[in-house]
């Protein structure tokens, strides 16, 4: 079962990101720092993980470089000098698995960015700079997704150089709904702000750990608590290794305490897909309302038959205390589909960082619901 999506592949669209390999495994790659260098090369450059054992080898593109290995959780190399500025693929093997990191590693001509500095210096730039996601859903069958618990809490972050545009600006406007939306972002390049962030509100304090994506350093905090998400609270955030603070770039909505068609709260397998949704179209209510934040539905078909993923529709509204979904998104889907819904509370923000970038924020309260056809 999707949840959610809100921002690019690296936070969203699917479920949380996993990393590059099974951290349970005997293999995996956690991070690769820094992960951007001069053309002429001599970078000093750190990779961690574990599983390096045997056979240790670190391929950039199709060269194959010299490699220190530390111990079987860290591996370091220095990089060859390149013609231009590029994007390099990064692959790490060894006897216990292999890993392709695409665009893992920069070449630029930008002297006077320190590459001993993970977090590098914007030099005060504006523009957005970084986004961070938190996100808690109340599911109400898990059973019928194979998942094991009824709450998932998440909080994400990713940091890239400033750039125009938004994370949020794939969102359809309010009001209208949109089929298989994708999300886009304003950068496909991430950067490492160290090993750590983290969000701090009164005395909760998460920390978001840096691991590898697909298109750069992110950051996760899994396994959180109901009680790690405040309602109507605001966050800042740090980043230690680097200085980097914002104040107030998150702030939570409250919780969806009511709900129709209530038979989408049903957690029995046996009655989970009850039928609740007019195919003709139908209006979805919640309570509490008010604010100036968008209300999301997110619904998700399914082959009655096969259980196939058939795609999607996601409709955007004012938080009013219901919404709307036309019967000519709903009758793109056969009337034997089964649906998976998801009510959802957004408080968007952003805030200005101490060097000067822009970081934005999507906190969301949820509710994972299923349904079918009458």
């Amino acid at each position: 079962m999707r949840t959610l999506p809100l921002l690019l592949g690296l936070l969203a669209c699917t479920p949380p990101p996993r990393p590059l390999a099974d951290p349970e495994g005997e293999f995996a790659v956690d991070a690769l720092s820094p992960n951007f260098g001069p053309v002429d090369g001599g970078t000093e450059v750190t990779i961690t993980g574990h599983g390096f054992e045997g056979n240790v080898r670190v391929r950039f593109e199709a060269v194959y470089l010299p490699v220190n290995v530390i111990d079987s959780e860290t591996l370091t190399f220095e990089t060859p000098a390149a013609s231009a500025p590029t994007f390099v693929e990064v692959g790490v093997s060894s006897d216990l698995g292999t890993v392709t990191l695409p665009d893992a590693f920069e070449y630029t001509d930008d002297t006077g960015r320190d590459t001993g500095d993970t977090g590098r210096d914007t030099g005060g730039v504006s523009g957005v700079g970084g986004v961070v996601q938190y996100t808690l859903t109340q599911i109400a069958c898990p059973d019928c997704w194979g998942l094991t618990s009824s709450l998932d809490v998440v909080a994400q972050a990713a940091f890239h150089e400033p750039v125009s545009g938004s994370w949020t600006n794939w969102l359809p406007a309010s009001g209208t709904c949109s089929t298989n939306a994708g999300p886009t972002a304003p950068t496909g390049v991430t950067r490492s702000v160290g090993s750590w962030v983290y969000l701090n509100s009164g005395s909760v304090s998460i920390g978001l750990r840096e691991s590898s994506g697909t298109t750069g350093p992110q950051y996760t905090s899994n396994g959180l608590s109901e009680a790690d998400y405040p309602r109507n609270a605001s966050f800042d955030l740090s980043a230690p290794d680097v200085g980097l603070t914002a104040t107030g770039v998150l702030r939570t909505p409250q919780s969806i305490t009511s709900l129709t068609p209530t038979s989408l709260l049903n957690n029995d397998l046996n009655t989970a897909f009850a039928p609740s949704v007019s195919w003709a179209g139908h209006t979805f209510t919640w309570g509490p309302s008010g604010g100036g934040d968008p209300f999301v539905i997110l619904i998700d078909g399914y082959s009655g038959t096969s259980g196939t993923y058939l795609g999607s529709v996601l409709c955007v509204g004012p938080d009013n205390g219901a919404l709307t979904v036309p019967g000519a998104y709903l009758q793109q889907f056969p009337y034997d589909t089964l649906l998976g819904v998801g009510m959802y509370r957004y408080a968007l923000s952003s805030a200005e960082a101490s060097d000067g970038r822009t970081i934005e924020s999507v906190a969301q309260f949820g509710v994972l619901g299923n349904a079918s056809f009458y």
